[in-house]
């Protein structure tokens, strides 16, 4: 069994194991997910995969009162790794592996923990056309901050008469 604390504004909508088997969870008192895992976690492969879903909640800014670590806004929104928007079983303590992928509108560009990752064009679920960013963290680390803003308007300079 698996402890995961994030934020309580994040729904989790599917929880897979290595092998594809649906696991179910269980939100506790202090907003943690409980899952069981079907098989003991070995080094270095998947153990589990989380789709999670960001819904409307009164307090988004983080579990820190008075300090503003998160904000879903245009023209720029970021989740900040202490606003535990990402799955951690140890904050600060624990490192792990990742693979993000986040939607974001049309012209919106996405930074995450100090890298830039690779973007191809979706759908929304809004039927609006949209970005797709890929981010992926092979090395035990922290990743848990994203930045999605959008993209200044470049212009080729007027030439001097």
């Amino acid at each position: 069994m698996v402890n995961f604390g994030f934020h309580p504004a994040l729904k989790v909508t599917k929880i897979t194991d290595e092998s594809g088997k649906l696991l179910e969870g269980e939100r506790t008192a202090d907003g943690s997910v409980r899952v069981t895992a079907s098989a003991p976690f070995v080094a270095g492969q998947l153990a589990l995969d989380l789709r999670l879903r960001r819904h409307h909640h009164r307090n988004e800014d983080g579990p820190i009162e008075g300090l503003k670590l998160a904000a879903i806004q245009e023209p720029i929104s970021y989740l900040l790794y202490p606003a535990r928007w990402f799955p951690s079983t140890g904050y600060m303590t624990d490192r792990f592996t990742a693979e993000m992928h986040i939607k974001v509108p049309q012209g919106m560009r996405v930074f995450a923990s100090g890298g830039s990752g690779t973007s191809k064009l979706v759908t929304l679920s809004n039927g609006k056309p949209g970005s797709e960013w890929d981010f992926k963290w092979t090395k035990p680390g922290f990743p848990g901050t994203v930045i999605a803003a959008v993209s200044p308007i470049r212009s080729s300079p007027v030439p001097a008469t």
